[in-house]
């Protein structure tokens, strides 16, 4: 639900967005901030839609794959005889869970960059706030490593708890 109305919200910022860009934008960038590439309207609308909704998307197919997978294989019967354990969820729903919050992190990103390339090509020549975009590929990192942190101590968690029973 929350990953949905962020696509949607990400959707509509980027139709409104982008049409105050110029018909070339300016979406590459030196270390100073000067632009040294451009993209025509169009592919830039596409390429962000691509990051923005298209990732989420694909980052929720590959959580859904494997959460089926681990779902079966958790509840196949036992050659012994002895029924499946169900107090445990598979590890597969754990990396589902953790999958929608990185595509919720990955459409604000996706929105943050497409607010500093608004901001680049708002001046003339294009140029990049070089700090502020710093600023956010930062935060994405440490994002990205707390997640992957958070998701190795539930899987760890789960194997502990896994391991009483």
């Amino acid at each position: 639900m929350i990953l949905t109305l962020f696509c949607l919200g990400f959707g509509y910022y980027l139709v409104q967005s982008t049409s105050g860009l110029p018909p070339r934008v300016a979406v590459y960038f030196a270390a100073s901030g000067r632009a040294t590439g451009w993209m025509n309207h169009t592919d830039h609308l596409l390429l962000m839609t691509a990051i923005g909704i298209g990732m989420p998307i694909v980052l929720i197919f590959i959580g859904a794959v494997i959460c089926i997978f681990s779902c079966l294989r958790a509840h196949r019967p036992d050659p012994a005889g002895e029924p499946p354990s169900t107090e445990v969820l598979p590890a597969g729903v754990y990396i589902m869970r953790y999958l929608l919050w990185l595509a919720c992190w990955v459409v604000c990103f996706a929105a943050a960059v497409q607010f500093f390339i608004l901001q680049a090509n708002s001046t003339l020549p294009a140029e990049l706030s070089v700090g502020s975009l710093l600023a956010v590929m930062v935060s994405f990192c440490a994002v990205a490593v707390v997640w992957f942190s958070k998701l190795a101590a539930a899987l760890r968690n789960r194997r502990e708890h896994s391991s009483v029973l």
